[in-house]
């Protein structure tokens, strides 16, 4: 962040350098995906602004309008809700991996376990 703290990342005169901004209250998410110009092209999504979990979405095709979004295929385990950017995220996975977790392990454990919004142990123990 260069030190110019966490509220610099809300910003709204920050642009990106290769494509121009359009304000989602502005445009469709449909109408953008439908637009000739990006076919092929993938979008990028980045949650969580302090930890920047930054998503690759590659969109194979569409299925007919209904009332919800849903996402129908994915690669990857559903990352733990406050682990601490990626680096919080490997060590929690080191956590479950290690035969003989020492005391602060045994604490992420716990956390985790009793804590996490979302506690599926799936990509923890074996991915």
């Amino acid at each position: 962040m260069g030190g110019k703290g966490i509220d610099a990342m809300h910003d709204r005169n920050r642009v990106h350098s290769q494509t121009p901004e359009v304000h989602s209250n502005k445009t469709k998410l449909g109408k953008v995906l439908e637009n000739p110009d990006y076919a092929g092209a993938g979008l990028e999504y980045e949650y969580d602004f302090g930890d920047c979990w930054a998503h690759r979405i590659e969109v194979l095709g569409r299925a007919d309008a209904t009332a919800k979004f849903e996402c129908i295929d994915g690669e990857g385990h559903g990352v733990a809700e406050d682990a601490g950017s990626i680096q919080g995220w490997l060590k929690l996975r080191e956590v479950y991996r290690t035969s003989n977790p020492d005391s602060e392990q045994k604490e992420k454990r716990k956390w985790y376990e009793n804590m996490a919004s979302n506690r599926d142990l799936r990509g923890l123990v074996n991915g």
